[in-house]
């Protein structure tokens, strides 16, 4: 990790999202800017998705990823991890929801060096398999 690098990369598989996204991210950004960043992977939408991550680029740390891929949410995964800078990662997908400091208990859970299965906190791996 390099200084200036956030501690915990958000990946966010997206295809055609539209009726979700907007709320998803909204619940990350309920938590502030600092610390983390979003890397969203359009996977190929034919919807409003690619606008919807235009407006947010401008309101969260969001990095967006355009894959031709047509919803193959791992490959789309995969990608957004060969790009992930921070020193853990977890997964958001774009109909969940973020919890009410759930980053601090992220960040408290890295602290204390443990990845847990129930958080979904994980040291970053750089690639998923089917």
């Amino acid at each position: 990790m390099a200084p200036g690098d956030p501690w915990l990369s958000v990946i966010m598989p997206v295809h055609n999202g539209e009726r979700y996204l907007a709320e998803a991210l909204r619940s990350v950004r309920a938590e502030g800017t600092d610390g983390y960043e979003v890397i969203a992977v359009d996977d190929g939408s034919s919807d409003s998705t690619s606008d919807i991550l235009t407006e947010w680029e401008q309101l969260l740390p969001l990095r967006r990823l355009a894959r031709r891929g047509g919803g193959n949410w791992v490959a789309a995964t995969n990608a957004g991890l060969r790009e992930a800078r921070g020193e853990y990662v977890c997964f958001l997908h774009q109909d969940d929801l973020w919890q009410v400091n759930e980053d601090a208990q992220y960040h408290e859970e890295g602290d204390r060096g443990h990845e847990s299965g129930a958080s979904g906190l994980r040291s970053v791996p750089r690639q998923l398999t089917a």
